[in-house]
């Protein structure tokens, strides 16, 4: 798919003979769910896929590249009554995705282009009782995954692999643009930031 509205070229775009397109991309997604068994347990299954790729240009040079997005989804549900009152509930999601693109909105060069993957995951345990007929228990334990590879910000060469930052104002370039090479580097120091929670109400009811 091709969005019209962003083929608006800049005057330096236009001496470049620079064409701005973005295409909205492709997305394919499906749903799946049923009993397991009759009255006491469910499922749910759901896939998502998208791929998108928006073309930009950098301040100053005017130079174009292309952004892309590669975004996976897939999440699995079961919920169960394991008696009367009673419901059990599990979720757990996968999400993946992978960013081709300049390392910050105000990179100015195509030398700090960086590619990166942020897989993702979330597991949810929940818990719905009627303990007494006014006593209501409800739990629930979930946990959160989030991690950051790749990097094209790996080479240790002070010259060619340092990402610089301009400061002070100039005639040619303003403070606060980024340019050499890319800033991140997951790929050989890659981050995982997990965070686990735990709640819980009890409910009475006076009357």
């Amino acid at each position: 798919l091709t969005n019209p509205s962003c083929r608006d070229e800049t005057p330096s775009e236009d001496d470049q003979g620079t064409k701005r397109e973005s295409r909205l991309g492709k997305v394919f997604q499906a749903t799946l769910g049923g009993p397991i068994v009759r009255d006491r347990v469910w499922f749910f299954l759901a896939g998502r896929k998208e791929n998108r790729n928006t073309q930009g240009t950098f301040p100053f040079s005017g130079t174009a590249f292309q952004e892309k997005r590669d975004d996976k989804r897939l999440e699995a549900k079961v919920t169960a009554t394991v008696r009367p009152n009673h419901t059990v509930q599990g979720v757990y999601t996968v999400n993946r995705t992978s960013d081709a693109s300049p390392s910050f909105d105000f990179s100015i060069a195509p030398s700090t282009f960086d590619v990166q993957e942020f897989p993702q995951s979330l597991f949810v345990l929940n818990y719905n009782g009627v303990l007494r007929s006014n006593l209501f228990l409800e739990a629930q334990y979930s946990q959160q995954g989030l991690g950051f590879r790749d990097g094209d910000g790996t080479d240790t060469n002070l010259t060619t692999g340092s990402p610089f930052f301009t400061f002070g104002n100039s005639a040619a370039v303003e403070a606060g643009q980024h340019y050499n090479a890319p800033y991140f580097d997951y790929g050989t120091d890659p981050q995982d930031r997990t965070n686990r929670q735990f709640t819980t109400s009890l409910s009475y009811f006076l009357s």
